[in-house]
């Protein structure tokens, strides 16, 4: 299962060379990178996150949105994501929860749609949001 893991993060690190070479990132700081995270059926879960595409590497202006570093689990019947937003304002964020997905926007500067591991009933989620990391509580359904 390692060596799988393995092989399938080191695809990742070709790819992101192969995409940067001979190109300029923006000069914002960014974090770039992958999360690896074990699924429900005991396989690996590889995801990217902050990965600019080919287009908006190239690209002056405008800088797009970056994917903020997300954490989604389950407990006592909610599903909670957890996201790291730095440098944004509170009145800065705007939510927008389906029965299946939640989407996080913050002032242009971070986006992400989100595939929530259960339905739930976006009429009573609840949110925080402290020291730059926001924090969705969503009942299940």
């Amino acid at each position: 299962m390692f060596e799988r893991l393995f092989e399938g993060s080191m695809r990742g690190f070709d790819d992101w060379s192969e995409l940067s070479s001979g190109y300029r990132l923006d000069r914002r700081p960014g974090v770039y990178g992958w999360s690896i995270t074990i699924g429900p059926d005991g396989e690996p879960i590889v995801r990217a996150f902050g990965t600019p595409s080919r287009r908006a590497v190239v690209r002056e202006e405008p800088v797009p949105a970056k994917e903020p570093i997300v954490d989604i689990f389950e407990e006592d019947g909610e599903v909670v994501v957890v996201a790291e937003l730095p440098g944004v304002r509170k009145e800065d964020i705007k939510l927008n929860a389906s029965g299946d997905s939640l989407e996080i926007r913050a002032s242009g500067s971070f986006y992400k749609v989100i595939k929530l591991p259960s339905r739930v009933d976006p009429e009573r989620a609840k949110a925080t949001f402290n020291n730059g990391v926001l924090e969705v509580r969503l009942p299940k359904k």
